[in-house]
């Protein structure tokens, strides 16, 4: 029986082995069959992806999904794959021969699921083969993106758009985790949405207790935080230096703890990541590399060490905890002189367009691009040698590259976003005797060619972290035997690069001649101001509900404050202590009359929602015979 002749709940049940859809799932699914267009504002965690998944498996055809999260299309292109749905993906980590191959598996329906990063539609390869594609549904995920009001705002989402005008047939599902009201009118016109609907999930987290401290020893108070809640932790820091001082400190603590950040080699990232997913280690002291992709339900905590510069990124990264519903804490440390210095990055982090031009030309020099030269070139860059050399701060200089990138003049990829790549040399006759002499070499071996086509025509991207998962043994050991088969000449093997990548996507002009659009960097940082704003606004906030101000920024209100974050904690202490004596006080006064008094006229002198504590004192006054009940069933005072 094909998918498309299934019921939903079978789909659901045949590749994720779920019974039932959560909550407003079935109904996005639903409107998508029906072949009309969906923005769907989903929360992190909240299942996003089943919600295009299950109809393209309904609907017939390829299912092409755009995302700019290399990271996260790795990962959901593995998972479908571990799930028996052919899927594959084009973006800047793969080479020219393979994007062909995997479009032309996309045009000869091989393959279900086709992943493409936004900087690959506007190429003539994958505009030649567009056309040959039967698409059954467009997928968009992270799709405030194709806002300048968005957080994240890429110009290459504005390509979906000229694409949709040759998709006129095929519905469009737009999907975000963060969208305001001005954001969410771009996307439905700019993706030229017809016969639409909106879902929006309530981005409540009813289990997750907010909370913002600001101590005088961040260290003694992270320490006392992790030890206060048994289970899984995370603790986020902005900078790759402080995640080893901290980790340092609290193993000190006798904690089981490690660090990651993006500068670490490709095995060492796995190995770390593996032993916290497995419980080995109690406590991942990382920057925000470290998450994208990896599903943990049972983290108990998530501490901010530094103050996150936007809402939609704390959000994110606080939401990684209690995915399994039980109870979770998100906890933010901050100082006032972290404050002051978020309101200065702003400056920062959007510079003059005469100094970006300085940067821009610096950049180039540091990377030996002549001028009319290193277009489609891709340069290794190493942030903290430019800084040094150029005496710039880090924070200044990964803005003015995002700058250049939301300009459409360089394209960067992370380090562990460039995949390894391995080509097969030895001919067929040498495959038999590494069989009968060399088992372990047989075995790496064999895993690559059952996973990966075509490697004795061309280098292929590989992941050593899935051949690792295949075979059930570590990466260390399956890069080992790589390097004994690439030593033995049977193949070449290209590890990842350890150094994030610059790719030019024009030759380099002279400094006076660079055009940046002075309105859209006005724009964007107007934009990230409000953002800044809110969060200090959000961490400095002395009365109220965190999780209503959170969600007050992402457009939602929900009648009720949560009651578990530090504010309502506080709040209901004090209104305890002060409401005890307060009513206890009214009671006797009243009663001071000696006329009698029902308690139904009690309750009337106090607003509904002290009722409860009311008749909780009275029985106390009775119980210490301080009152008396009387005739009639009246209350009175028990004189002395």
């Amino acid at each position: 029986m094909q998918d498309s002749d299934l019921r939903l709940n079978e789909i659901l049940f045949k590749y994720w082995g779920y019974h039932s859809f959560r909550e407003g799932q079935e109904e996005i699914i639903r409107h998508v069959i029906e072949k009309k267009d969906t923005l769907a504002l989903l929360p992190t965690g909240g299942g996003k992806s089943i919600c295009y998944q299950v109809p393209a498996l309904k609907l017939n055809g390829l299912c092409l999904v755009i995302s700019p999260l290399i990271a996260l299309m790795q990962d959901q292109c593995h998972q479908l794959n571990q799930r028996y749905i052919p899927a594959g993906m084009g973006h800047a980590g793969v080479d020219h021969a393979q994007t062909r191959d995997i479009y032309e598996a996309a045009s000869n329906g091989k393959i279900k699921f086709l992943f493409v990063s936004p900087e690959r539609i506007h190429s003539a390869l994958f505009l030649d083969f567009l056309y040959d594609w039967q698409i059954g549904l467009l997928a968009v995920d992270e799709a405030h993106c194709i806002s300048q009001w968005g957080y994240d705002f890429r110009p290459a989402y504005l390509q979906i758009g000229e694409i949709r005008k040759h998709l006129k047939e095929v519905p469009c599902m737009a999907l975000t985790a963060s969208a305001t009201e001005q954001v969410q009118k771009d996307i439905l016109q700019l993706l030229h949405f017809q016969s639409y609907q909106i879902f929006s999930s309530s981005f409540e987290r009813s289990n997750l207790s907010f909370s913002c401290f600001q101590p005088e020893n961040k260290l003694t108070r992270l320490a006392q935080l992790l030890q206060s809640v048994k289970g899984s932790k995370l603790v986020y820091c902005r900078s790759r230096k402080k995640t080893v001082e901290i980790a340092e400190w609290l193993e000190a603590q006798e904690l089981k703890i490690d660090y990651y950040h993006a500068g670490l080699s490709a095995d060492l990232r796995y190995t770390k990541q593996a032993q916290w997913l497995k419980n080995e280690t109690e406590v991942m002291v990382c920057t925000n590399a470290f998450g994208m992709g990896i599903d943990k339900s049972d983290v108990r905590m998530v501490v901010h060490y530094d103050i996150p510069d936007t809402p939609e990124g704390y959000y994110q990264e606080a939401g990684r905890a209690g995915r399994d519903g039980e109870r979770a804490y998100a906890i933010l440390l901050y100082t006032n002189a972290e404050l002051l210095q978020l309101e200065r990055d702003i400056e920062l982090k959007y510079p003059t367009s005469n100094r970006m031009s300085e940067i821009y030309d610096q950049l180039c020099q540091y990377l030996g691009i002549p001028y009319e030269g290193g277009k489609d070139q891709e340069f290794a860059f190493d942030l903290q040698q430019f800084c040094k050399l150029n005496k710039m701060n880090s924070i200044q200089v990964l803005s003015m590259l995002k700058i250049l990138e939301q300009h459409e003049l360089i394209y960067l990829s992370e380090a562990f976003q460039a995949p390894s790549k391995v080509q097969l040399i030895a001919g067929r006759e040498y495959l038999d005797d590494l069989e009968k002499n060399q088992p372990e070499l047989d075995e790496v071996l064999k895993s690559l060619l059952r996973m990966y086509g075509g490697l004795w025509n061309r280098f292929v991207a590989i992941s050593e972290f899935n051949i690792a998962k295949k075979l059930n043994v570590s990466y260390d050991y399956v890069q080992y035997q790589l390097k004994r088969l690439h030593h033995l000449q049977i193949l070449e093997y290209i590890p990842c690069p350890d150094l994030p990548q610059i790719l030019f996507l024009h030759d380099r002009v002279r400094a006076q001649f660079l055009h940046l659009d002075r309105v859209l960097l006005e724009r964007l940082k107007k934009t990230y101001t409000h953002r800044v704003s809110s969060m200090i606004q959000y961490a400095s906030m002395p009365q109220g509900c965190r999780s209503q101000e959170l969600l007050k920024y992402f457009g939602q209100m929900p009648e009720k404050p949560c009651g578990i974050c530090d504010l309502c904690i506080s709040r209901k202490k004090r209104q305890t202590e002060f409401s005890f004596e307060a009513i206890k006080n009214t009671i006797l006064q009243r009663l001071s009359l000696d006329t009698g008094t029902a308690l139904d006229e009690i309750l009337t002198q106090f607003v509904p929602e002290y009722h409860t504590e009311v008749q909780r004192i009275v029985r106390f006054l009775l119980e210490e015979e301080i009152v008396r009940i009387g005739s009639g069933q009246k209350l009175y005072l028990n004189r002395p």
